[in-house]
């Protein structure tokens, strides 16, 4: 009897310690979970709202207003509708009109070559003028008047510059496709970007992003892990509607830079300008830096830091920009919107030349000729914005 009490005893023993056992290692189990989830920090996100502006983001902002309005003033005067049933008239027309520009000054007529020959100024945000030379030519297919050459009259004394193939980039660069960590990063971003766009979606209609495409290097200089993402999302409604779509290139929707360190996100920065349709790499070579599928990252301004180039498609035309990380944010530095191609670049001299076709309706001849435009502009350091040199017309 003793014995049979004493295994009872010693049965009840083994089950309550199997028993805490069993607990215990769930309790742990269940422990070592709820670390994984709340180790993990949520990253900083980064916008213009959120970003103080230095004096500096004002100034280049100022430029960027500046380099659109120049755009707008050369295209408000780059062609003009005259009227009349004879030359003399149409002159009369064109110098009437070239009268009410402000920044416009008539220097001399030449009837004969049926020609005008002004000067147009400009001023820079830090108020610095700059003077244009411009010889408006009469057409007579489309009778108007259009210009033939712009060009600035002083230039900005630019040294050459030996740039070598290694400071043309900072860093190692890496695609997407050939990440070895792709897929498991391509989760990543989707998972943060949907999280914390979820308001602005709600806003725009916009559906859950999805990962077009994105580029590993050193964007920032932070020393961390940094990737440029592009996100894409089927159209909404209105946009169909607008019929803003180019079948033949991809849309993007929203540009993110995120900056990791042991497979976490710790930073996120909003990248700014209107990217829309992307130009394909193999409709754009050009010797500037390195190429990818939105565009092209290299160190042009020979600052020391890699700048973002990207090509933008739209449905008349097309611009190009440059986005660089200054004072704690990305900022867009406008080059041209005339729907140009891009055609040279001279990194000695800090130069970028396109092709433009500003004048869809000008034709020079019973033929249909129409004429080429090549416009030349420069990087210049002390006014940090682009410079149009020239804008030159080529039979």
């Amino acid at each position: 009897m003793k014995l049979k009490i004493s295994l009872i005893i010693l049965a009840g023993i083994l089950l309550f310690s199997c028993s805490k056992e069993i607990k215990e290692s769930a309790e742990e189990r269940k422990s070592v979970v709820t670390n994984d989830v709340t180790e993990e920090e949520p990253p900083i996100v980064l916008t213009d709202e959120n970003t103080p502006k230095t004096e500096l983001i004002k100034l280049l902002e100022s430029k960027k207003r500046h380099a659109w309005s120049l755009h707008k003033i050369q295209l408000e005067i780059d062609m003009y509708d005259v009227h009349g049933n004879s030359y003399e008239e149409f002159e009369k027309s064109g110098i009437d009109y070239l009268n009410r520009q402000k920044n416009t000054e008539i220097v001399k007529v030449d009837s004969d070559n049926k020609t005008i020959y002004c000067k147009q100024t400009l001023n820079l945000p830090s108020g610095k003028e700059l003077i244009y030379d411009v010889v408006y030519t009469f057409y007579p297919y489309p009778k108007n008047f259009a210009y033939t050459n712009y060009a600035l009259r002083e230039k900005p004394v630019i040294a050459d510059r030996q740039v070598q193939g290694s400071k043309k980039l900072h860093g190692k660069i890496t695609e997407a496709e050939k990440d070895i960590n792709k897929d498991k990063n391509i989760k990543i971003f989707e998972r943060y970007i949907n999280k914390y766009t979820k308001e602005y979606r709600h806003k725009t209609g916009d559906k859950p992003y999805k990962v077009l495409d994105y580029v590993k290097g050193n964007f920032s200089n932070s020393g961390k892990d940094e990737y440029i993402v592009l996100f894409t999302a089927p159209f909404t409604k209105s946009e169909l509607e607008d019929g803003i779509f180019l079948l033949e290139y991809s849309y993007i929707k929203y540009v993110e830079c995120f900056i990791m360190e042991n497979d976490k996100v710790i930073k996120m920065y909003k990248l700014p300008g209107h990217w829309g349709h992307v130009v394909p790499r193999e409709k754009t070579k050009i010797d500037l830096g390195e190429q990818f599928s939105f565009g092209w990252i290299a160190d042009f301004n020979q600052n020391g830091r890699n700048e973002i180039f990207v090509h933008r498609k739209e449905v008349f035309g097309s611009s190009f920009f440059s986005i660089e990380f200054i004072d704690n944010r990305f900022v867009e530095i406008p080059i041209t919107n005339r729907g140009d191609i891009l055609k040279s670049v001279d990194w000695e001299q800090s130069k970028i030349v396109v092709e433009t076709n500003p004048f869809r309706s000008l034709v020079l001849d019973s033929k249909d000729t129409r004429p080429k435009y090549f416009a030349e502009y420069q990087w210049c350091e002390k006014e940090h914005c682009y410079v149009l040199l020239s804008n030159k017309q080529y039979k």
